[in-house]
C-alpha cells in the first residue's frame, strides 16, 4: 500500500502534534507489512523554499528506503488559487496514493482540492467546538472550518481515545469510521537516578522538592487552580514544595500571573517555559508529584510521559484522562480546588501511597506505545483504502 503522509506539521514548530506525527511515522516506517510511505509537503513555487523544505524532510526519509519525498514545486501562485489548486491536485494523482494520511486536524490539505484519494484524518480533540469558551475566537473558527472539512471529506477520522470517540460522533461522524490510536510516550520516559538527574538539571536552577506541570498555561489546563491549590498548601508550615511549570506561556496567562500574586507565590511558583527535549524526562524523575488539572483533554499526554517516568500523578477526573488513568492516579474535578490540595498532599505526606502509585503508573504506561500506535494507524489507513466514495457526515 502507498500512503501519502502530509508533513506540514512536521516542517511546523515543536509541539504535541509534531511529535505524535514523527513518532507515528517512524512507527509506520518500522512495520513489518512493508508499506510504502510518500512525505507530501506543499511548496511555494520558490525554490529555496523547495530546497530548504528538501533539507528538513531529508532526515527522514534518509532512514529508510520505504520513504519517499514529494514537495510541491508548481510555478508560484501568481496565476491564481483555482489555477493552483487544480495543478496542484493534478500533481499529487501522478503518485498514485493508496491512501492519504492527514495527522494533525487542521491539515492545509483539507481546504485543498484534492484527487480521488481515500482521506484518513486524525483528530487529536475537538475542544474548540465541545468548549468554545476555553479557546480563542481564531481558534474556534479554524477547528469549525477544519470540522466541516474533515466530516465531509475523511473515509476514517483517528482519534487518541475512546472518549475522543465519542466527542467526534457527537459531531455526526459515524463513529464506525472512528479508529482509537492512542498516544505513546518516547523511550527517553522512564525510571532515573535522580542524583544524576539532579546533576544534570544543576544549571536549569531546580528547586530540591516540587511538584511539576507540564503543558501550556492558556485557561483549558486550569493553571490557576493548581496554584490556588499550592496557595492552600504553602499556608501550613509542613510544606516545603515549590510548583514548577514548564511549557509555553498560552493565551490568558495573565490569570496564572494574577493567581501567582494573589497568593503571594512569586517564590514558589517557577515557570521555566518550553525546555530541551532531553531534559524533560529528568523533570518528571525528580518531581514528587506530577498535577495536571485540565478542563479537558483527548488523551492527556503528559499524564503518559509522568506514568512512564515513574512519578505519583492527580489529574482531572475527566473522560479522556479518567481512561487514561485507570486507576493509576488520584483523580479530582478540575473545579475542586480543595480536592486538589488534598489529593497533592496525600502525595506528598503518604510514601506508600506514592510507591503504590508509581507502580501502578509504570505498569500502565508499559500498555502505551509508538509501535502500537502505529499498529492502529496503519489499520485506520487500511480501512480508508477500502473506501473510494466520499459519504458525508450529518453535521449537527
Amino acid at each position: 500500500m502507498r500512503i501519502g503522509i502530509d508533513a506540514s506539521v512536521i516542517l511546523g514548530p515543536p509541539c504535541a502534534m509534531r511529535l505524535a506525527a514523527e513518532c507515528e511515522l517512524e512507527a509506520l516506517a518500522g512495520a513489518p507489512t512493508q508499506e510504502e510511505l510518500v512525505l507530501i509537503a506543499p511548496g511555494s513555487g520558490r525554490p529555496e523554499q523547495q530546497r530548504r523544505t528538501l533539507r528538513a524532510l531529508e532526515s527522514y526519509s534518509g532512514r529508510t528506503s520505504r520513504i519517499s519525498l514529494a514537495v510541491d514545486n508548481l510555478p508560484g501562485r501568481l496565476r491564481g488559487k483555482q489555477w493552483y489548486e487544480k495543478q496542484h491536485s493534478r500533481w499529487l494523482s501522478l503518485y498514485r496514493l493508496d491512501v492519504f494520511f492527514l495527522p494533525y486536524q487542521l491539515s492545509p490539505y483539507l481546504e485543498k482540492e484534492l484527487p480521488d484519494i481515500p482521506v484518513a484524518v486524525q483528530v487529536f480533540d475537538v475542544i474548540p467546538i465541545k468548549f468554545p469558551h476555553l479557546a480563542r475566537p481564531v481558534s474556534l473558527d479554524a477547528a469549525r472550518r477544519a470540522r466541516d472539512c474533515w466530516t465531509k471529506r475523511a473515509q476514517v477520522v483517528l482519534a487518541p481515545s475512546r472518549a475522543a470517540r465519542a466527542d467526534i460522533a457527537g459531531l455526526g461522524f459515524p463513529e464506525d469510521r472512528v479508529v482509537v490510536a492512542p498516544l505513546g510516550a518516547a523511550g527517553g520516559f522512564r525510571p532515573r537516578e535522580k542524583a544524576r538527574a539532579r546533576a544534570v538539571l544543576g544549571l536549569h536552577g531546580v528547586p530540591e522538592k516540587f511538584i511539576l506541570f507540564v503543558g501550556s498555561t492558556e485557561p483549558r489546563k486550569n493553571v490557576p487552580a493548581l496554584i490556588r491549590a499550592v496557595g492552600t498548601l504553602a499556608r501550613q508550615r509542613a510544606f516545603h514544595h515549590d510548583l514548577l511549570l514548564v511549557g509555553q506561556a498560552g493565551w490568558g496567562h495573565a490569570a496564572v500571573v494574577d493567581a501567582i500574586r494573589e497568593h503571594g507565590l512569586q517564590e514558589r511558583v517557577h515557570h521555566l517555559g518550553r525546555v530541551p527535549d532531553e531534559d524533560l524526562p529528568l523533570l518528571y524523575n525528580l518531581a514528587d508529584c506530577f498535577a495536571f488539572p485540565s478542563w479537558y483533554e483527548g488523551f492527556g499526554l503528559p499524564v503518559l510521559e509522568a506514568f512512564a517516568s515513574g512519578c505519583p500523578v492527580v489529574t482531572s477526573a475527566t473522560p479522556a484522562l479518567h481512561e487514561l488513568s485507570a486507576g493509576a492516579a488520584l483523580e479530582v474535578e478540575p473545579s475542586d480546588v480543595e480536592g486538589l490540595s488534598r489529593a497533592i498532599e496525600r502525595v506528598l505526606g503518604e510514601p506508600e501511597l506514592a510507591a503504590a502509585m508509581v507502580e501502578k503508573g509504570l505498569a500502565r504506561a508499559r500498555e502505551f506505545s509508538w509501535e502500537r500506535t502505529g499498529t492502529a494507524v496503519l489499520e485506520g489507513l487500511k480501512q480508508a483504502a477500502t473506501m473510494r466514495g466520499r459519504e458525508e457526515a450529518r453535521l449537527p
